[in-house]
């Protein structure tokens, strides 16, 4: 940094803004400083005092606002409305704003509010299209499946896609006009990609992290999503139940037998509704063998203090007896896996949050009907670590190890909580985003 420009306090210097707005104003200076024709910029936190929510009107083509869900309720609000009010400040005077069709129509009437109050009228941007088209069942049957453009799962996505296509269509308008008195042709050019199909470009859309298949090692195959918030988790649950019969895509080879075994890998930030995301998770649509959590190597700071298992639970509205499943929790978690190594970099770090979230899913695991015993947990440092037991586990039967015993069977791994423990995963994988589509 320029020598004098922050301080830490002497002089009468200012300190040094947050790592998020420092970013954005070095973002925005690169841009400027590149020329660059477009940016599409994504809020921190919320919008409406979001360090991104200075960019003039003048600068901005068009806004819009995906689904809303329960996130960073301890700034933005406890309810959808109030975090609609926070997402809405990113209307501006002049300027078209959009939203999905919002879930809930009172965070839909707030955010068609906001428009108002600049003296714009928000515009609803519909879903991308699917089409129908015939397929043949295996008795040779015609039946009508629905085709998505997009390879990305879940029909949320086309909601997301209907958003951007709106969102690029204003902006090639806006742009073809601006530059039409200094370069017609160029404009033209524009405007003729208005009138070509949008469908090649959705085709070629990919998002890591988001509803990704990697395969990490023979018989270990990993779905990874980053969900985050309780809509986003069930939307993640309901991916995950869809696989190909709940099996791996990985031919297991003629000594496995036909059913996968189901590995639930999960860490979350602890101002997250921990229990809400494991009742999601842990419901009948799933049947886990076993539950890992690790740290992630990377997490933000926090103010806020870890909840107990007890404030994790209270939101999930279930009736636990912790007091008679504390001993059975006990000898669910491997208790060499408790504590990093002392020789690690990282020793410094406990796995408290990681023991809490551990006990407070085998409560909820074990709070379900007809649960027979509890399901094992694995107390874990490291996503890297945690992968490595894990592939241990699904290909060296070992006597030491819960439900291996002679057993090596195709094993599925669902990582998710947080985009952090989503990229340790990727990283673990040696996954790179320019072979991607290449193992998936």
């Amino acid at each position: 940094r320029p020598s004098g420009l922050w301080g830490g306090g002497g002089g009468g210097r200012a300190a040094p803004p947050p790592f998020f707005r420092m970013l954005f104003l070095v973002a925005v200076h690169a841009f400027a400083e590149e020329g660059v024709d477009v940016a599409i910029v994504e809020v921190g936190i919320g919008g409406r005092f979001d360090a991104t929510n200075v960019l003039p009107k003048d600068s901005v083509v068009a806004a819009g606002v995906t689904q809303l869900d329960y996130d960073h309720c301890h700034i933005l609000g406890d309810t959808l409305e109030k975090i609609a009010w926070e997402k809405g400040g990113v209307f501006k005077e002049g300027v078209r704003c959009f939203s999905v069709n919002q879930r809930s129509e009172a965070a839909q009437a707030v955010l068609a509010s906001c428009a108002a109050e600049v003296g714009v009228q928000m515009e609803v941007a519909d879903p991308l299209q699917v089409d129908a088209q015939e397929a043949d069942d295996n008795s040779g049957a015609k039946t009508l499946q629905a085709a998505s453009p997009l390879p990305l799962p879940g029909a949320h996505q086309l909601e997301n896609a209907g958003l951007a296509l709106a969102l690029a269509r204003v902006f090639v308008q806006s742009f073809a006009s601006a530059v039409r008195e200094e370069d017609a042709a160029r404009a033209d050019k524009l405007h003729q990609m208005l009138l070509r199909s949008p469908l090649p470009a959705f085709q070629a859309c990919r998002w890591p992290g988001r509803g990704q298949v990697v395969e990490y090692r023979p018989l270990v195959t990993l779905y990874l999503d980053g969900a985050h918030t309780p809509l986003s988790m069930r939307l993640c649950s309901s991916w995950f139940s869809t696989m190909p019969d709940g099996r791996s895509p990985i031919d297991s080879g003629p000594d496995s037998t036909s059913s996968a075994r189901r590995v639930l890998l999960f860490n979350c930030s602890h101002e997250r509704d921990a229990g809400t995301l494991l009742e999601i998770l842990l419901g009948p649509a799933h049947d886990f063998d076993l539950l890992v959590f690790a740290r992630a190597d990377l997490h933000r700071a926090s103010l806020h203090r870890l909840p107990t298992v007890e404030e994790c639970l209270a939101a999930t509205g279930l009736q636990l007896r912790r007091s008679s499943l504390k001993a059975d929790f006990a000898e669910m978690v491997d208790s060499w896996r408790k504590q990093p190594d002392p020789q690690s970099a990282d020793s410094a770090e406990t796995l408290d949050w990681q023991m809490r979230l551990a006990e407070c899913a085998s409560l909820i695991a074990a709070s379900r009907e007809g649960a027979q015993g509890g399901v094992p947990c694995w107390v874990i440092p490291s996503v890297a670590e945690a992968l490595d037991a894990v592939a241990n586990w699904a290909t060296t039967p070992s006597a030491g190890v819960p439900g291996s015993e002679g057993d090596r069977r195709p094993t599925d791994v669902l990582v998710t909580g947080s985009l952090y423990i989503v990229g340790a995963a990727l990283k673990a994988a040696s996954w790179a985003e320019e072979a991607y589509g290449a193992n998936e």
